[in-house]
């Protein structure tokens, strides 16, 4: 009898011990519900750290193509200045200029090229009633004088200036844009 008693005891102590997560939970372990819930929580981590390192990508690719489109925008601006500037943009060297301290910018309007003071004078006069800013830039050794406007550092922006100064009353038919080296 007491053998079937240990059986039995010894059979009840295997049943009642017999899951791992009552093992575990004796021995102050994790059971098979802490370790779920823990491998739930992990996939929640690695998904948002997933979806925000997409979305960073995603970002950063916006971003990427939209200063590519801007880049190429200003290209395209560029050559469509260019383009409307045929014959109008001359370098200083060319049309005997002399590179000056005082000429700050890297482009100017020429509205005019004079010989005498009276006319450059009466040229000067005209462009500041317009509100345009004047440089005087000598030409030839300094025996002629051009009145030069619209000081510039782009491209663009010389071409935009050159197009206002055009339709300016002061402005000749012939005048050209000088490029400083």
């Amino acid at each position: 009898m007491k053998r079937i008693i240990r059986a039995v005891l010894a059979a009840l102590l295997v049943l009642s011990l017999g899951s791992c997560d009552a093992l575990r939970s004796i021995a102050g372990r994790p059971t098979s519900k802490d370790i779920a819930e823990k491998k739930v929580l992990i996939e929640q981590k690695l998904e948002a750290e997933r979806q925000a390192f997409l979305a960073d990508s995603l970002a950063a690719a916006v971003e990427a193509q939209r200063r590519d489109s801007i880049e190429r925008a200003r290209a395209d601006s560029v050559a469509a200045a260019i383009r409307s500037l045929k014959g109008s943009i001359r370098l200083l060297s060319d049309v005997g200029g002399l590179p000056l301290p005082e000429l700050q910018s890297k482009y100017y309007v020429l509205v005019g090229t004079f010989a005498t003071q009276a006319k450059l004078n009466e040229k000067v006069a005209e462009a500041c009633e317009a509100g345009y800013a004047v440089q005087l830039v000598p030409i030839r050794n300094r025996h002629l004088t051009a009145v030069g406007v619209c000081p510039s550092e782009t491209l663009e922006q010389v071409a935009a200036q050159f197009a206002m100064v055009k339709d300016e009353r002061f402005c000749p038919k012939d005048a050209y844009i000088i490029a400083v080296e």
